[in-house]
């Protein structure tokens, strides 16, 4: 509940427009124009982090409210987007609070499985550096590419073979189905 929509007058009329990027940089572009032409007054989206500045830099010329549910790259930090906002922590918080746990768990050593992206190898450096102090330290870092079955298959095998014990695992809810179908196997 937001308290500042209580003062909205009742004939207000809400309505949902959608458009799918498809996460390609010009289709991002025209999507944006797209809503901005259907007079939009907010966009929920876009959900990944370079897609999110490139909006983030248009919503700032156009004034146009931005609220991303997925982006947590850590140039979206910078106070460069005052229109921008998002609903998730940034990679640095989150990587601040992976470290905490694994130091409160008194984890000695870790494994890693993770999506092969800039944000999440940017999560790894920024894991390593919050931990650098606390003797906590990753044995081995497993990726797999993106929605790809058979490089996530071989990265648990790499990981089951390792006999890791403390795994931590950065991928997006996409592919936690993933994650569990091989798992399950």
């Amino acid at each position: 509940i937001v308290p500042q929509l209580g003062n909205l007058p009742p004939n207000l009329r809400w309505e949902l427009l959608t458009v799918d990027s498809k996460g390609v940089r010009k289709l991002v572009i025209d999507a944006y124009r797209q809503l901005q032409s259907a007079n939009a007054h907010a966009i929920i989206g876009p959900p990944w982090s370079s897609d999110a500045e490139l909006v983030g830099r248009l919503s700032t010329l156009d004034e146009m409210p931005v609220m991303a549910y997925l982006a947590a790259g850590p140039r979206l930090d910078q106070g460069e987007f005052p229109f921008f906002a998002r609903t998730n922590p940034s990679i640095k918080i989150q990587a601040q609070a992976v470290a905490d746990l694994l130091v409160t768990l008194d984890v000695q050593f870790y494994h890693t499985l993770y999506q092969r992206s800039l944000e999440y190898l940017f999560m790894l450096e920024e894991i390593d550096q919050a931990l650098r102090l606390s003797g906590t330290r990753s044995l081995a870092d497993h990726f797999y590419y993106e929605s790809d079955l058979d490089s996530l298959q071989i990265a648990m095998e790499k990981l089951a073979a390792s006999g890791g014990r403390v795994i931590v695992g950065l991928f997006t809810f996409y592919d936690i189905g993933l994650v569990m179908s091989v798992a399950l196997r």
